[in-house]
């Protein structure tokens, strides 16, 4: 059998709170995710959704549980050596897109390859590609603010991908575009999922992107349950 690419097993997270006093945002989670897989985690704001793919993006620890990744529990790993595991295995595309506001879209897909070995000349290629597969080539030289909500969103896109991450996160990435420009969106994933068999798990409240994953994770008060 296969190792799942993902494997979390009775994870929680807790937030400190001042006066001593602790939110729990998620309990006893447990989830395999497969390499090449495309998943929706859903639910209402504040059910624990993000903070999921949080964990699942090495971006904050669990309180709880075991997260082991390649089969590798998380837990070994140093603060630094996970940022490395970010920068080398897993994309990230956010709701707000956060890029930076006073560079040109080709120096916000360059800016993960900066901690990568190699050479400007083949970095700035590697920029290029992923530009031309998100359709944006042609917007290279582009400020954010020269760019339409869908532009922004298409740059983050090719930024998560500039290193070829095994595993793509995305939280809401749709939540500030409208319904014709969130469907190019989705469809960009979909392609990525199906031509380049990158894992895709998007966090997202909307039921007719869910509808199109190969497994949906309904988070509800902290918890989840598969319901497809």
């Amino acid at each position: 059998m296969n190792t799942p690419l993902v494997s979390i097993r009775n994870v929680a997270k807790s937030f400190a709170m001042p006066h001593g006093a602790q939110v729990v945002a998620l309990r006893d989670v447990s989830l395999d995710i497969e390499s090449g897989e495309f998943i929706s985690i859903v639910g209402p704001s504040g059910s624990g959704k993000s903070t999921l793919l949080n964990i699942i993006g090495c971006l904050i620890r669990p309180s709880g549980g075991s997260y082991h990744l390649r089969g590798k529990s998380i837990s070994l790993y140093s603060s630094n050596e996970l940022a490395d595991i970010r920068n080398e295995m897993i994309g990230f595309v956010f709701q707000s897109y956060n890029l930076l506001e006073y560079e040109t879209a080709l120096y916000n897909v360059l800016l993960p390859t900066i901690y990568r070995a190699g050479r400007m000349d083949a970095r700035r290629q590697a920029v290029r590609s992923k530009l031309e597969e998100v359709g944006l080539l042609h917007r290279l030289g582009h400020l954010p603010a020269q760019l339409s909500g869908g532009e922004q969103q298409r740059v983050a896109i090719a930024r998560a991908l500039v290193n070829n991450p095994a595993l793509l996160l995305a939280d809401e990435p749709t939540g500030n575009l409208d319904s014709d420009t969130g469907e190019q969106i989705i469809s960009i994933f979909e392609r990525l999922n199906r031509e380049n068999k990158t894992t895709v798990v998007i966090a997202t409240h909307n039921r007719g992107i869910a509808a199109r994953s190969d497994k949906v994770l309904e988070v509800r008060d902290g918890s989840t349950e598969q319901t497809s």
